[in-house]
């Protein structure tokens, strides 16, 4: 995640987060997180749900330093708990926000 940020271009505001196990989630899921942002200019918008945080979430350029000076064993969800009260939350109707796919097999059961 901080080479990521490393490499964004000045002019980029926010960047999403979105993890290599999620392959599933939805284009839908995607443009509710980037249309809030653009909405309400939101320092952190997180997908919701059934009141459950998911991926992936954006992060404002605000915020990146804070990011970047992270050192093990601290990780990106003491990042989002740290700004749990920032957080704009977006409810989706799709659970692959919460959903991994850590083997072939869970790969496979999630194709239709």
């Amino acid at each position: 995640m901080q080479c990521g940020l490393k490499e964004q271009t000045p002019e980029a505001r926010a960047t999403l987060v979105c993890l290599g196990d999620q392959p599933q989630v939805g284009e839908g899921s995607v443009r509710a997180v980037v249309g809030r942002f653009a909405e309400t200019g939101a320092s952190l918008v997180v997908p919701s749900f059934q009141m459950r945080r998911g991926h992936p979430w954006l992060v404002a350029r605000p915020l990146w330093e804070e990011i970047l000076s992270m050192c093990a064993p601290e990780t990106p969800r003491d990042f989002l708990n740290r700004h749990a009260a920032e957080i704009e939350y977006v409810n989706v109707n799709s659970p692959s926000i919460l959903s991994d796919l850590d083997t072939p097999e869970d790969y496979l059961q999630s194709r239709p």
